[in-house]
């Protein structure tokens, strides 16, 4: 619905979204048929049966995350380069619904509302150093270089980033490039250490211990293709 945040609505209910000011829209919308609802509703019935099958909820408004907004991200470069096909987009639109629904079928985290004054004139702000992250993740990005992006003093970029995006501006960075590195090893075949040095790591070791921390397992062991056996 905008910077941070999501909505997930049920089928027949309207929401509006409006200008916060003279910005272009920065919401984006994916609709699903009813039939595909359906399914839906069939196949998360044990996990979020009380948010689907309950007609006294109508939607839930959930935070965002780095592996979401990537995901995103990937998802409209595609559509922009137009060279996709329709199995490609309905796999990541799948994904796009796990994601979304392991969140609803935990105990959604209680929405802190972003104020007036923020969204009148920082969602703007914030988008910008999304979208720097997401352009340069694999460079050595600083915090002075992102508020100076963003043309925010340091000490109030550091506090907007954390109150919109519920994360602070490394935490978000290294959520992007540890998903980028999975998506690297679970669909490439290039080695471990060209992918920690592409995704921003000046070390393979400090490379292995964040995705170790972030995925609790050795990058090994998501490689294209490859089976593990705990015996």
């Amino acid at each position: 619905m905008h910077i941070g945040r999501m909505l997930v609505s049920k089928p027949g209910y309207e929401h509006t979204t409006r200008h916060i000011d003279s910005r272009p829209d920065l919401t984006t919308s994916f609709e699903f048929t009813t039939e595909f609802f359906r399914i839906v509703k069939e196949e998360y019935a044990a996990q979020a049966g009380w948010f689907l099958n309950n007609n006294d909820i109508h939607s839930l408004m959930l935070y965002g995350n780095a592996e979401l907004d990537l995901l995103h991200h990937r998802i409209f470069q595609i559509l922009a380069s137009k060279a996709t096909g329709g199995l490609q987009m309905d796999e990541l639109a799948m994904e796009l619904v796990e994601k979304v629904m392991a969140m609803v079928s935990g105990s959604p985290a209680k929405i802190d509302p972003i104020t007036e004054s923020l969204k009148r004139y920082h969602l703007g702000t914030i988008e910008n150093a999304k979208e720097y992250i997401l352009g340069h993740f694999n460079e050595n990005i600083s915090l002075h270089q992102l508020a100076q992006y963003c043309h925010v003093s340091l000490f109030h970029f550091s506090r907007i980033f954390k109150s919109i995006m519920n994360v602070s501006p490394h935490q978000y960075l290294a959520g992007i490039r540890l998903n980028h590195a999975r998506i690297l090893l679970t669909t490439t075949g290039q080695p471990v250490t060209d992918i920690a040095f592409a995704c921003g790591y000046n070390s393979l070791e400090h490379f292995t211990t964040a995705y170790r921390r972030k995925f609790t397992t050795n990058p090994g062991r998501h490689r294209a293709g490859k089976m593990t056996l705990d015996i």
